[in-house]
């Protein structure tokens, strides 16, 4: 649980990331999501891994479709969360299928079954408001990205991906929070250091 100082400057931080990343137009969140794409794509661990895990993008989150595409390309599973109750679950993707939006806004493909990640290696792409070097995540406070890193197997690499603005010097964390593995922007990547 989150004290009340903690919950404070958490809110606070997606204030103010939330109003730098409105500024941001069309074609430069198109431009900064490229960026990602090719840093991901340079790293080793992208062609190592058997499957990607991705998202759909909210307005002001940074793109990962091609990412996704990418990895079916190259014969790598790609998977998206699927939100079931409280809890994220996981669906195999390809361009073919039809998307839905959840009860928050958020698209999933429209599927019959989810499952959890399958087993890896496997690299799980995981947005957020904000991260630090140290690889703690600021989410948008519902917890759903928590619980999954919570019950990862060690063979699925997480990778905090997000605009370079979104790296601040700490982010703040309750016990709950649950932090990544690296980062990945439009500008650079690097290896969490705690």
């Amino acid at each position: 649980m989150d004290t009340a100082d903690t919950a404070q400057a958490k809110r606070q931080i997606r204030r103010d990331i939330t109003a730098m990343l409105r500024v941001l137009s069309a074609a430069e969140k198109r431009h900064r999501a490229d960026s990602l794409l090719r840093r991901l794509l340079e790293l080793p661990l992208f062609r190592s891994v058997r499957f990607v895990g991705g998202y759909f993008a909210m307005v002001d989150e940074i793109g990962v479709d091609g990412v996704l595409t990418t990895a079916l390309e190259g014969g790598k599973d790609a998977l998206v969360p699927i939100l079931r109750d409280e809890e994220l679950d996981f669906a195999f993707w390809r361009p073919s299928l039809t998307l839905r939006r959840d009860r928050l806004g958020v698209l999933e493909p429209v599927t019959r079954g989810a499952s959890r990640l399958p087993s890896g290696p496997g690299l799980l792409l995981v947005p957020g408001r904000a991260f630090d070097t140290a690889g703690r995540r600021l989410g948008r406070g519902q917890g759903f990205y928590d619980r999954v890193l919570a019950r990862l197997p060690a063979d699925i690499v997480t990778v905090g991906v997000g605009y370079s603005e979104q790296i601040i010097a700490k982010v703040p964390t309750a016990l709950h929070d649950r932090p990544v593995a690296a980062l990945a922007t439009d500008q650079h990547f690097e290896w969490c250091s705690a």
